[in-house]
């Protein structure tokens, strides 16, 4: 339905009359009831209540943003799309007039896409996402040492991501669960696992403790398989509970390999204990060889084995820039893993993104690599990765499309509030906005 910016808004514009009437009727009731109350109270208290009331109607005011072209998902988009905030969800999707004018409350944009997901997010010390004396500790979970005021997510979210998954390094073979957090805000409680992680890189083969190699590292695994099915239910630890949960794809898997070797073991562990797993690929520091891929990518295809890629720079060699068109043409599934707090003044998501359709990938793969695929993987399809009716409200307003390297991010919306404002007019009505927390 296309309506008119400012009849739409008539109401919302009326929110501070609202207010004054009750703080009226406040005073009014408070005279009757209690009329030996001095005038000078009653005034003091009308006062006081003046700035909460104001609060209260600026919370309830929503966010409008509209934009030349909004992407709902990838390779679908709707032009001249206006979309309305409540709360922490998209609660109207419609069009605008064409050639009308926003009002000063509406928020104006050339492109809107959905806020980025990270599937694979390690950001914070290594050593507070491993435990160090154990390598097989399935029952610990990531988001035990996730930390939300850690100025370093303000960076995270200026590359436009609002959601990621925080999972622990790859220094355990089986390092714990990883958890979806929306970055900078404190975890939901008890929130179910994404994925369990495992590690069959050489960060996780130890001198000191076991395992000490390759065989080590999936020999300890099979036998830690081996031995639910020789145990009850009753008598499983917590360790074991939740490697149970992961036999016949209950539970996702994620796999770091970083070697063939490693990816061949894993592709055999996935085969054997029936696991719906995909394979993490990269260092801790993102560095990957996509020659490793060579000797397997007609398996990866045949199984449809997921893959999750690092993020692309400007030093990535011409053969990792070219893996993503290439896995897109023989149909095997991949993500982009983006987030880092050290981009020196690059957005690495819109990066990979350009560099990867440099060299073939289509943009609606691109832009699927960030949104609607990490959200399948991550089982939140129906809350992210799309611009929808009922959606949360995580959302980023960009001056061109996504891709072009030209295009700035101007705006980032996570769960109803503007968390990353960098757009070139300073006279907007952000001060004022019901968001609280915009960083410029």
């Amino acid at each position: 339905m296309i309506q008119h910016d400012t009849a739409r808004h008539a109401a919302d514009s009326s929110a501070a009359d609202r207010s004054t009437a009750v703080i009226l009727n406040i005073g009014k009731s408070m005279n009757r009831h209690h009329s030996r109350l001095p005038l000078a109270t009653t005034v003091w208290i009308v006062a006081t209540l003046t700035p909460w009331m104001a609060a209260q109607s600026s919370s309830l005011k929503p966010i409008v943003i509209r934009a030349e072209k909004a992407w709902l998902e990838p390779g679908k988009s709707l032009e001249r799309a206006r979309f309305t905030i409540r709360g922490d969800a998209i609660s109207e999707v419609d069009q605008f007039e064409k050639g009308s004018k926003a009002g000063s409350d509406v928020i104006s944009g050339a492109v809107l896409t959905a806020g980025f997901i990270d599937l694979h997010n390690q950001l914070g010390p290594t050593n507070e996402l491993a435990e160090k004396v154990e390598s097989f500790t399935p029952e610990l979970r990531a988001d035990q040492a996730y930390d939300p005021f850690d100025a370093r997510w303000k960076r995270v979210l200026a590359q436009g991501i609002t959601s990621l998954i925080y999972a622990p390094s790859n220094t355990s073979i089986a390092g714990g669960q990883a958890i979806l957090l929306r970055p900078g805000l404190k975890p939901e409680k008890d929130a179910p696992a994404t994925y369990v992680k495992f590690s069959l890189t050489r960060e996780a083969q130890s001198t000191y403790k076991r395992p000490t190699s390759l065989v080590g590292a999936v020999d300890y695994l099979r036998e830690s398989y081996r031995n639910l099915r020789s145990r009850t239910p009753r008598n499983l630890g917590a360790a074991e509970l939740i490697l149970a949960t992961t036999v016949g794809g209950n539970s996702s898997v994620g796999i770091a390999c970083n070697r063939p070797e490693e990816i061949q073991a894993a592709l055999e562990l996935s085969k054997e204990q029936n696991l719906d797993s995909f394979l993490i690929l990269g260092d801790a520091t993102g560095q990957f060889d996509p020659r490793i891929l060579d000797d397997v990518l007609p398996t990866l295809a045949k199984e449809g084995k997921r893959l999750l890629l690092p993020a692309l720079g400007s030093k990535s060699s011409q053969r990792a820039q070219a893996l993503p068109a290439q896995l897109a043409k023989q149909g095997i599934p991949f993500a982009f893993s983006a987030a880092s707090d050290r981009n020196n003044g690059i957005n690495k998501c819109q990066w990979t993104m350009a560099m990867a359709m440099r060299s073939g990938l289509s943009a609606d793969k691109a832009l699927a690599a960030l949104t609607t695929t990490p959200a399948s993987w991550a089982k939140i399809s129906d809350k992210a990765g799309s611009l929808y009716k009922d959606r949360q409200a995580d959302l980023c307003l960009w001056s061109g499309e996504p891709w072009d390297l030209r295009s700035r991010l101007l705006l980032v919306v996570r769960a109803g509030k503007i968390v990353c404002d960098a757009r070139p007019e300073k006279d907007t009505p952000m001060k004022d906005s019901p968001t609280g927390e915009s960083h410029r």
